[in-house]
């Protein structure tokens, strides 16, 4: 009698989460956040990397290190409050649109839409968004602007 066993046939492979055997997950779109509130900033960067599309590759609370650090991580959307401390977010808008020319900018605020939403759009941004907005309202908005489309309120 032989002592000889075969061990039993080894299970395939499962396919990778959310997709087929062999498929990769398409390329996340890469946010930079440029704001000088740093809990608003954990709470967006958070609220978009819960989102199977997006990622937040980083953040500032300054113009100049965002105007450094988006030319070095090269994000496809840049975020970026008005009210920045020592500068102006529309001038941070112009300077990323001067050097960035194809990065899509939306601008987010807590000053009224109808008071600053042109000038964002005319220094470069692709849209206006209030802060007081809800998160669903947020992210559409940036999937509108990465798309290429303007996105401003109803209002």
């Amino acid at each position: 009698m032989s002592n000889n066993q075969s061990s039993p046939p080894k299970a395939p492979e499962p396919p990778p989460a959310g997709g087929q055997a062999g498929e990769s997950a398409p390329p996340k779109s890469r946010v930079y956040i440029v704001d000088d509130h740093t809990m608003f900033r954990d709470g967006l960067r958070q609220m978009i990397n819960l989102e199977p599309d997006l990622s937040v590759c980083g953040d500032a609370a300054e113009a100049q290190q965002a105007l450094s650090e988006i030319g070095q991580l090269r994000p496809d959307l840049a975020i970026v409050d008005i009210s920045l401390a020592g500068s102006s977010g529309i001038d941070l808008v112009k300077a990323i649109k001067r050097e960035f020319e194809e990065m899509a900018v939306l601008v987010v605020s807590m000053h009224d839409e109808s008071l600053y939403g042109e000038r964002a759009l005319r220094a470069g941004a692709m849209g206006y968004i209030m802060k007081s907005e809800p998160a669903k309202t947020v992210l559409a908005a940036l999937r509108k602007v990465l798309r290429g489309e303007v996105h401003i309120s109803e209002k």
